[in-house]
């Protein structure tokens, strides 16, 4: 399998270090001393905290912690938001009787403008805990760092040290991670995270386009699992891990499938995302151009980006596959073309495509699921009169079309003529 996957120009997001490495000169709290430890906020949030030093106003704590920045996150600081330019070093002093002392907050600037990967040492002040001035032209006063206490308090604490001093050793690098660059045959690992798949899409001026995105799940065996798959016509799973954004007819909104991989059942063995063009006379060749973001929801991190060939007088294309492994999930790039208005009929190029995965699938070339078309129920006139000898169409949708003919038995190592021709290189292969 060909995995040379390389990193595009964009930035994907930014990778902070950040070491928390000793404080000296603190204030005292407690009678003689104090016990500090230091929290770390970006944003708001709060990222971690190190550990408690007894009984010293000069800890050494060496605690390090990495943070994603989102590219996002980076725009915003650059545009100059000020929660967006800075972490936040909370001090604190752990009483065991009471609520824990504030001893002020240092404010660590993020070189954003200046990305150095090689590690910058510096001391940084230890502050009242006032964070911004306001800004209207008559205004006075200060507003303080807030605290949460505890669930069920219903009030918050206010953050001020009015005696706080010292300085907080802190040692910062910054470096620029790139998006993935994936092309046919790459793959790649996903975090056990939500997932995005966004697909967005342009036409010549003037047209009109229809393209529809679907995520189809099977099981170990190979078979359709039509209660975890999404498309426009049923935009949830069974449990909700996997969301449909809706149908988007016109070009440049573009469609989301979010995937929250943790909670998707167990019985999905691997999901394809398929694109197809809804419109009557219309092909992959008349779109101009289109691209596939995936994103990781959670931290608005993108992990990839790929521009999917277009050209041909094809209809429908597989784009990718998630795959469940034994402890986590991976992405397939497939990016192979066919033929086919809905997802419904490409069935036996599914089961094609899953025999690395499920080694002794049964491919029935002429099985097919009836999907809903855009306001009405398909037809069986959409199968044709080789399909329908002997198939027939339920009133319920979606539905399974029961074929009662021969199966045919996969062997990835050998071939059969009963199985369909599917015009596919890529190394995910129907091996039929």
């Amino acid at each position: 399998m060909s995995n040379n996957i390389s990193e595009s120009d964009d930035i994907a997001y930014m990778i902070l270090d950040i070491t928390i490495i000793q404080g000296r000169k603190l204030v005292v709290k407690d009678v003689f001393s104090s016990d500090p430890y230091a929290e770390l906020y970006y944003k708001g949030k709060k990222y971690g905290q190190t550990a408690v030093i007894k009984k010293t106003l000069a800890p050494t704590w060496n605690h390090k912690f990495t943070l994603n920045i989102s590219k996002d996150d980076v725009t915003h600081a650059l545009e100059g938001h000020e929660e967006y330019k800075n972490v936040s070093l909370r001090l604190f002093d752990k009483d065991l009787t009471s609520s824990d002392d504030f001893m002020g907050e240092s404010i660590v600037a993020l070189p954003f403008a200046e990305s150095f990967a090689e590690p910058q040492t510096s001391w940084y002040p230890v502050g009242t805990g006032v964070v911004k001035k306001l800004k209207s032209k008559d205004a006075s006063g200060e507003i303080e760092v807030k605290r949460p206490l505890p669930a069920g308090t219903g009030t918050v604490k206010k953050l001020k040290c009015k005696n706080a001093s010292g300085e907080i050793e802190v040692k910062l690098s910054l470096s620029a991670k790139k998006m993935l660059k994936m092309v046919r045959g790459n793959t790649c690992p996903l975090p056990r995270s939500s997932i995005q798949v966004s697909l967005q899409w342009q036409v010549e001026d003037g047209k009109k386009s229809d393209l529809d995105t679907s995520c189809v799940a099977i099981d170990t065996d190979g078979n359709i699992l039509m209660d975890e798959t999404v498309y426009y016509g049923d935009l949830m799973n069974s449990n909700g891990s996997v969301i449909h954004s809706g149908d988007a007819r016109k070009a440049g909104l573009g469609e989301t499938v979010n995937c929250d991989l943790e909670l998707i059942p167990a019985s999905v063995r691997a999901m394809y995302f398929i694109v197809t063009v809804a419109t009557d006379e219309m092909t992959l060749q008349d779109v101009k151009t289109a691209s596939v973001k995936v994103i990781d929801t959670k931290s608005n991190v993108s992990l990839c980006q790929f521009i999917p060939g277009l050209g041909k007088k094809h209809t429908a294309m597989f784009l990718m596959r998630f795959t469940r492994e034994r402890s986590h999930w991976t992405m397939t790039i497939i990016e192979d073309m066919t033929s086919a208005r809905d997802f419904g009929t490409l069935i036996p190029e599914i089961k094609g495509y899953s025999n690395d995965i499920c080694p002794d699938i049964k491919i029935n070339p002429r099985e097919a699921v009836a999907v809903m078309r855009k306001g009405e129920l398909k037809g069986m006139k959409d199968y044709g009169d080789d399909k329908l000898k002997e198939a027939k169409i339920y009133n319920t949708m979606p539905e399974f079309i029961p074929v009662y003919e021969e199966e045919v038995t996969v062997n990835p190592f050998t071939s059969t003529d009963k199985a369909p021709v599917v015009p596919v290189t890529s190394n995910i292969s129907p091996s039929v």
